[in-house]
């Protein structure tokens, strides 16, 4: 098996662990395997009904706008994830609107959401960091809904 298939066969494994809800799995290490779009919205699904995953580790992969609107989305359900890792990928400003609707409208647990090296433009960095910020003083659901207004 190459190098390349040996990633791709343990990348798949470890997305049906998310999608089964496995309890031992609380951080997710899928950074450098070649993930796209396809791998993204896979892992997004899982992660809606998964109460266990606490960080995702997705950096330096091939995932464009559509998986990262894809994950975003799935965040928005998912108040277990609290720090995310999409450095270095292929996010633009799409993507990153996503995130920002996540974090406005529904989730508040992420309190560490690294998107550097993206193609996203950097006032749109700088409101997501914002936001980011906010989730992670904040003391209450209520709190942060009121500070993000």
């Amino acid at each position: 098996m190459s190098l390349f298939n040996a990633r791709k066969w343990k990348s798949n494994k470890i997305i049906g662990r998310i999608s089964s809800n496995d309890p031992t799995l609380t951080v997710v290490k899928l950074e450098r395997r070649g993930l796209d779009d396809g791998d993204a919205v896979r892992i997004a699904a899982g992660l809606r009904g998964n109460a266990h995953v606490v960080e995702l580790r997705l950096h330096a992969n091939g995932i464009g706008d559509v998986g990262a609107s894809a994950i975003a989305g799935a965040l928005r359900a998912n108040a277990s994830v609290s720090y995310v890792y999409l450095w270095n990928n292929r996010i633009g400003d799409a993507g990153g609107n996503a995130f920002v609707e996540a974090l406005l409208v529904g989730n508040c647990s992420v309190v560490n959401l690294n998107l550097s090296g993206n193609r996203m433009s950097p006032n749109l960095e700088a409101k997501i960091g914002r936001l980011v910020r906010i989730n992670g003083t904040a003391a209450s659901y209520d709190e942060a809904r009121r500070r993000q207004a």
